[in-house]
């Protein structure tokens, strides 16, 4: 397998390195260094010491596989260590009835990053209250968060473990190969359904930024994650993600359904080519959904539209005049 090769299935193994660690990790790191060491890749030394950095990351992963976490009488097993974010430490873990969970730990004991995990609970739990609504399919859209507590002084949560890809990882994933623009709109599409709902309950999430918006492209389904910024609507984000500082919107302090949509359109703009550091839209994209993306994007939060299922009536429309009527587009990985 050539660096090129191995490389790729990093990048699908981002989410679960146990896709690539299989029964015997050692002996795989073991045989993959071989195949990626600088020494063995002359004219690619660069590239070969950045997969061997994150080769090395990746199995470092699993250095935490067997620690418990426990809150009570409740023992979570930890499998592997996923990311580290702004405010927590993300692992897999398994439950004692042995379903796999997502585990957040605060990385800090202040009480700011307690009250945030607190939060994002408390966000999920009403969401999931509500899912007797008609229309409202909350597991669609959103994680089910299952626990609460602290341990060791740090906050915890436990979630529902959502497969699938970030934006970021997909980004890196088509190392610059363009994404065809017809999965722009069912992408688009989820997210709009999913803001439209939590919207109607008086909800806002405040962070729809690449890492946490996660598709899974075999069912067309996209899950929106981090919710520890969430705010009832007219009040901005307490917390903004530093290397995202440039993507938000103006109005932070008066945040408002619209200003969720403007921020999903960064996130857009960014997969499918955009610079939205500089401003810049993607320019491959078909020019009337470059258009529409541009439309959502305004300076001016009176200037947009502020109704989810406004903006997804419009898409769908726009997407039937250009693709037709809706059919399933695998989007193929490889």
């Amino acid at each position: 397998m050539d660096l090129d090769a191995v490389e790729h299935r990093l990048n699908l193994a981002a989410r679960d390195p146990r896709l690539l660690f299989t029964s015997e990790p050692e002996a795989k790191f073991r045989e993959l260094v071989k195949q990626v060491h600088p020494d063995v890749n002359p004219g690619k030394e660069d590239q070969a010491k950045v997969v061997l950095q994150k080769l090395e990351r990746m199995r470092a992963a699993f250095t935490v596989a067997g620690t418990e976490v426990k809150n009570g009488d409740r023992t979570y097993q930890l499998i592997l260590k996923l990311e580290e974010g702004n405010l927590s430490e993300v692992f897999l873990a398994k439950d004692q009835e042995g379903n796999e969970r997502v585990l957040k730990m605060a990385r800090s004991l202040t009480p700011g990053v307690r009250t945030f995990l607190k939060k994002e609970y408390d966000t999920l739990q009403d969401f999931h209250g509500r899912t007797s609504d008609p229309g409202f399919f909350h597991s669609q859209y959103f994680p089910v968060c299952y626990d609460y507590f602290i341990h060791d002084r740090r906050a915890c949560t436990v979630m529902e473990h959502v497969s699938g890809y970030s934006f970021t990882q997909l980004k890196t994933i088509f190392h610059g190969r363009k994404i065809p623009d017809q999965h722009f709109v069912w992408i688009f599409k989820r997210i709009l359904e999913g803001m439209g709902w939590i919207h109607k309950l008086g909800w806002s999430n405040c962070s729809l930024v690449p890492d946490h918006l996660m598709i899974k492209p075999e069912e067309h389904a996209v899950k929106v994650l981090g919710w520890v910024t969430s705010e009832k609507t007219g009040t901005g984000p307490a917390f903004v993600p530093g290397k995202y500082k440039a993507w938000y919107p103006k109005e932070k302090k008066t945040w408002n359904p619209s200003s969720d949509i403007y921020l999903a359109a960064q996130s857009l703009s960014y997969l499918f080519g955009g610079d939205p550091q500089n401003k810049k839209l993607p320019i491959g994209m078909h020019p009337n959904l470059r258009l529409f993306l541009q439309s959502c994007l305004l300076e001016s939060p009176g200037s947009r539209v502020s109704d989810a299922w406004q903006v997804l009536e419009n898409l769908t429309e726009l997407a039937r005049k250009l693709f037709g009527p809706p059919k399933f587009v695998q989007l193929e990985l490889t």
